[in-house]
């Protein structure tokens, strides 16, 4: 599969990819190659503080408002999303940092896992920790700065 790389990307903050504040800008090398595949902001302080506040801004707001069953729905689509292009986005991965294709296989499967299961619990957030598959457990937070600070918005421990 044909995958589409040499493009340039910033943070997303705020739902849209935007600079960020350093304006540094690193080449993604793939391992196996060392061919760029890629261009990536470096995010800063600075960034993780705007993602913090249009986090806290989407709370208090538009998606903090939205009923569960509505963002239960979105969750849903987004796991949908992410299964009809996990090729491409297993390929990209796995050419970003070298692992296994059929890691980056299982790692994009249990993002959509996770997305499904926070789909089916986002009418019963309480920051507690749930059994998932085999031995791990998922905690859930509802602070907007924790989900800000990394790719999903809870821990998984095994």
């Amino acid at each position: 599969m044909a995958v589409a790389t040499g493009n340039e990307h910033g943070p997303f903050i705020n739902g849209e990819s935007v600079e960020a504040e350093s304006g540094e800008l690193r080449e993604l090398i793939e391992p196996a190659t060392g061919e760029p595949i890629g261009r990536t902001a470096m995010g800063g302080e600075a960034d993780v503080d705007r993602a913090v506040e249009a986090a806290r801004a989407a709370l208090d707001g538009p998606w903090g408002k939205t009923p569960p069953n509505e963002r239960a729905r979105l969750l849903h689509a987004l796991a949908d999303a992410i299964v009809a292009n996990r090729k491409e986005l297993a390929e990209l991965e796995s050419r970003n940092v070298g692992k296994a294709i059929s890691s980056v296989k299982a790692e994009v499967g249990g993002a959509v896992e996770s997305f499904r299961f926070f789909a089916s619990v986002v009418g019963t957030i309480a920051g507690r920790s749930n059994p998932t598959a085999g031995r791990c457990s998922r905690t859930r937070s509802r602070s907007p700065s924790a989900s800000a600070r990394r790719s999903s918005p809870g821990t998984t421990r095994c």
